[in-house]
């Protein structure tokens, strides 16, 4: 199932580096564009093959066991067997998953737990909800995904310099909890040759961090070449301003010139992806705590691309109907124009699980393409 693309060279500073790692990049990802074609006409395929490939791993799991994945044969048993679920509904599974035990709602033993607040990401003082995100979802989900949002970038750019520079991941702003802690999940476990190429370290979970992490990257800023950053506007923003203020510039390309694109991490409205970040080339990305699920795969347009090979199984209920599994439609089912709430069975064990994000518009079927609305 795994898909992820790595690349291995001689590893030396980005400063006195030639670009090529960006060319041995360019050539890796050439297989993988062709893949990413196949979205277009063979959509329902690789969804089925997602939806029975997670069954099939987790077919001896506590939870694999109590609703006989053994024995579901088609969609419509899958759909027929499983309830959907809602954070509330896994707690007493995660218990269990965060005390160690092993198998519960995917094989193996959960390492990493994401924070994320109830009600859709809107603050509900400190209450908050986890989810498990196991080492599979870390690879073949969302590091997946990172790497498709390189290969689509360099595909619209064959004269970018990426890999020649550090790229800076800024984490998300305070107010920005709907992401959770994944950003700082991702960063420690990053492929050994992008962590090379990537500043800072680490990314503090705690916002009294944040003040110092960004006098960090002002000064790696000034000390090194920067390609790219990653996180959400509203970060890059905030560190722009206390740039701007400490080099007496007012512009990025006057701070770092030879930056060439901001990745957007988060949940990109049509507005922010309208506006881009201070002249860099922008690229969306829609990256919560519950995976990686789209990316904007041609510049200037507002829909993201649904990632469907990503070990994750999709199932859609339109805004107006209950949460019942017999509102559940597949991808083949959705109407374009129509707003649905997201099911998403996932290799962390998250199985027919209600998104808590937003809802979503597919505005393309060939292929499946979909913007976040705000309802």
């Amino acid at each position: 199932m795994e898909k992820c693309i790595t690349f291995e060279a001689n590893i030396q500073a980005p400063g006195a580096m030639s670009d090529f790692f960006t060319d041995i990049a360019q050539l890796s990802f050439k297989t993988r564009l062709e893949e990413l074609k196949d979205y277009a006409h063979a959509s329902f395929d690789i969804q089925n093959e997602q939806l029975f490939n997670l069954l099939n791993e987790a077919q001896g799991c506590l939870y694999g066991k109590k609703y006989d994945f053994r024995s579901i044969f088609s969609y419509q048993d899958f759909r027929e067997r499983l309830p959907i679920l809602q954070n509330s509904d896994i707690q007493p599974y995660l218990r269990k998953m965060a005390a160690g035990k092993p198998n519960i709602l995917w094989p193996g033993i959960c390492k990493h737990f994401v924070k994320t607040p109830k009600n859709g990401g809107q603050k509900s003082g400190n209450n908050k909800h986890f989810l498990p995100v196991s080492d599979q979802m870390i690879s073949e989900n969302f590091f997946q995904g990172i790497n498709d949002c390189y290969a689509l970038y360099l595909k619209d750019h064959p004269d970018s310099r990426l890999f020649s520079a550090f790229s800076i991941w800024l984490g998300v702003d305070f107010k920005e909890e709907n992401l959770g802690n994944i950003s700082s999940v991702l960063r420690k476990n990053m492929p050994f040759i992008l962590s090379l190429l990537t500043f800072p370290n680490e990314l503090p979970e705690e916002e009294s961090a944040k003040e110092q992490l960004t006098e960090e990257i002002i000064k790696k800023c000034q000390q090194d070449k920067i390609s790219n950053f990653q996180g959400t506007p509203s970060r890059m923003r905030a560190v722009l301003e206390k740039a701007y203020a400490f080099f007496d510039k007012k512009s990025l390309q006057e701070i770092c010139p030879s930056a060439e694109v901001f990745f957007h991490r988060g949940m990109p409205s049509v507005n922010q992806m309208e506006q881009g970040v201070e002249g860099l080339n922008y690229q969306a990305s829609y990256c919560s705590a519950e995976g990686f699920f789209g990316i904007q795969d041609q510049p200037g347009e507002a829909a993201l691309l649904l990632m469907l090979d990503t070990s994750v199984f999709y199932e859609f209920i339109p805004v107006n109907l209950a949460l019942e599994p017999q509102n559940a439609v597949p991808l083949e089912e959705v109407v374009l124009g129509k707003d649905y709430r997201m099911i998403i069975t996932t290799c962390s064990g998250l199985w027919r699980y209600c998104s808590e994000g937003p809802a979503i518009r597919f505005v393309s079927e060939k292929p499946y393409k979909f913007i976040l609305c705000n309802n």
